[in-house]
């Protein structure tokens, strides 16, 4: 498996497009992958937010522990933000069109009520 951590971005034309890191997964559990983007999440929103050139970003990421192999393996194909949670055809299509506030992060997803 992928752990991926994206955010929208707008170029110098306007037009609006995905940024994301992404590293193996490794059998990580939630803490081990939460270790990694949880930083990465951290990074890849100073980039967005236009205090991160693209080299810096890289540097940055670059300093993060990738996961290891963990006791419970996080589950496939489980996407979440600040907003949205959910499998992958719900959640990305949501992030994408700009649900939530911050790049899409590994920490606990919602839980319906």
């Amino acid at each position: 498996g992928v752990l991926i951590v994206a955010g929208p971005s707008v170029d110098s034309a306007g037009r609006a497009y995905p940024v994301a890191a992404c590293v193996a997964l490794n059998g990580a559990d939630r803490v081990g992958a939460d270790r990694w983007c949880d930083p990465a999440s951290v990074a890849l929103a100073r980039a967005v937010a236009g205090r991160m050139d693209a080299d810096t970003l890289l540097a940055a990421l670059k300093t993060v522990r990738p996961p290891e192999r963990g006791d419970v393996p996080v589950p496939p194909q489980l996407v979440w933000s600040d907003a949205v949670a959910g499998p992958p055809d719900r959640a990305i299509p949501a992030i994408l069109a700009g649900a939530g506030t911050a790049p899409v992060s590994c920490g606990e997803p919602s839980r319906p009520s």
